[in-house]
């Protein structure tokens, strides 16, 4: 079984989370550029509908296929049986729950984005501010649905994901939000799966006595042994010590043999104060 931390499309669409500032500061600017409005009047309930209600919808009958990068998505064909487990993953009543939870926190931010907006001076025309504020605010309540959806898919051991039923190929099309173009293939897969019997310590314990046993090896294997070719220089060659041993050379098939005995000219040291004595 594949460890869903490994997923590195859950992790694309959790980092959504960081881009949700940075679009609520969008609708800040648009809403102020807007003129005076109220909380919890007319102008806000038409944003707030606008922008929460699609993506609750779309987590509830029609969840997003979080193996996409819009406008790219990868095939329903091509996706792996641990990768459909993890689409089944998305229907589950946890994520309707969650996608609930979300809502009602997007409606109080949008609250407090309007109790800001009279210390904030006009960037753009009323009704530019208007339409930017609203798509701003429609774009951070749908990324803090996928993100957050995404965010719960990570916490899933391996073992409650191989309890899990696989979504059939067929169905995935008419079951998840498909947006983009389907290709084969999209982000490099991890070829790492983590047996769902074995906890990470474990495995994290024997890849390490393998390195330890590798490093063992290799300090007890010999060195490898260097021939090393000396050249014998001619003069060297042909100097002779009364120590080296005469040498004998192998008789050829049918001939004597030959023994060649060399005779020093001169003798040690040593060996001519013995002879003298």
């Amino acid at each position: 079984m594949m460890r869903l931390q490994q997923n590195r499309y859950l992790w694309v669409h959790f980092a959504g989370l960081a881009f949700v500032p940075l679009l609520l500061d969008i609708c800040l600017a648009g809403l102020a550029s807007a003129g005076p409005a109220l909380a919890f009047k007319g102008q806000f309930w038409a944003i707030a509908l606008l922008g929460i209600l699609p993506g609750l919808a779309m987590q509830w009958l029609k969840p997003f296929y979080i193996f996409s990068l819009p406008p790219s998505a990868l095939k329903p064909a091509a996706l792996s049986e641990d990768q459909r487990r993890c689409l089944q993953i998305f229907k589950s009543w946890q994520i309707k729950a969650l996608a609930i939870g979300v809502a009602v926190f997007s409606l109080w931010l949008l609250a407090q984005v309007y109790g800001m907006t009279p210390q904030v001076s006009p960037v753009f025309t009323a009704k530019a501010g208007l339409v930017i504020g609203a798509i701003a605010f429609f774009v951070a309540a749908t990324f803090m649905q996928i993100s957050v959806s995404a965010g719960r898919a990570l916490l899933i051991s391996p073992q409650a994901l191989k309890r899990v039923a696989a979504v059939d190929v067929g169905a995935i099309a008419s079951d998840f939000l498909i947006l983009g173009v389907r290709v084969n293939k999209l982000l490099p897969d991890i070829s790492t799966q983590v047996p769902a019997n074995q906890p990470v310590s474990d495995i994290n314990k024997s890849a390490k006595s393998k390195r330890e046993s590798k490093t063992v090896a290799a300090e007890a294997a010999p060195p490898s042994v260097e021939k090393e070719i000396v050249t014998e220089q001619p003069e060297q060659a042909a100097i002779k010590t009364s120590d080296e041993v005469t040498e004998l050379s192998e008789p050829a098939a049918g001939k004597e043999s030959e023994v060649e005995v060399v005779i020093p000219e001169k003798l040690p040291l040593d060996k001519e104060e013995d002879f003298q004595a």
